[in-house]
């Protein structure tokens, strides 16, 4: 689904996330920080964007002194090489990541690790959450061990933005609802962020086919 832009009072801008001068002006006066950018198919472009975008991202923080910035990609525990967890059950929330060589998740990994720099740095806020399969629950008719709802989704950015505190300055957490393949534990987004899938896609998992 395509996003709905917001009338008055709100404003919308269209900023360059390459470019660290743009990413400034759109950050001043704000409270906190939501990055959802993302590029995943050219290999320059995804670095500049995946990578460098999250270090303006960081720079416009620290300059406006905005503890928050809640930083999004995709779950880097099922990749199809032998460095991933593909095929393993029960994998804790907190497993170390492991992009490999695929081009979307390592650019996407080299921001993550500029921001925890970031964070314990200049004692930043920052959650990150890890999302897989994105389910439109009433026309997808399958469903990956990570999915979410669209719905669900923009909720745990809320509860990411909204929450009191974190236990580290620096927090990956997957987003996922609470699925019967038990590949995956949705408990650390309860546990960090107080948040739950309150779509559990049950009419989906259960067809016959």
């Amino acid at each position: 689904p395509m996003p709905t832009l917001f009338g008055e009072p709100h404003e919308t801008v269209q900023v360059d996330v390459r470019d660290a001068k743009q990413v400034e002006a759109a950050c001043e006066g704000m409270d906190a920080i939501i990055n959802c950018t993302v590029l995943r198919h050219d290999p320059v472009l995804a670095f500049h964007v995946n990578t460098i975008g999250a270090y303006h991202v960081g720079l416009a923080a620290v300059k406006h002194r905005i503890r928050r910035v809640v930083h999004t990609g995709p779950q880097m525990l099922t990749l199809a090489h032998l460095e991933g967890y593909a095929g393993l059950y029960d994998i804790p929330g907190n497993a170390p990541l492991r992009p490999g060589i695929n081009l979307y998740g390592h650019s996407k990994y080299l921001g993550q690790e500029i921001l925890r720099t970031f964070a314990e740095a200049y004692g930043l806020e920052v959650p990150v959450l890890l999302y897989s399969q994105f389910v439109n629950a009433e026309q997808d008719k399958w469903l990956h061990a990570m999915a979410i709802t669209w719905g669900d989704s923009a909720t745990a950015l809320k509860c990411a933005l909204e929450v009191a505190s974190l236990p580290t300055p620096y927090e990956v957490i997957h987003i996922l609802a609470d699925l019967p393949h038990e590949e995956f534990s949705p408990r650390r987004a309860w546990e960090i962020l107080g948040w739950k899938s309150k779509e559990d896609m049950q009419h989906i998992w259960e067809r016959e086919n």
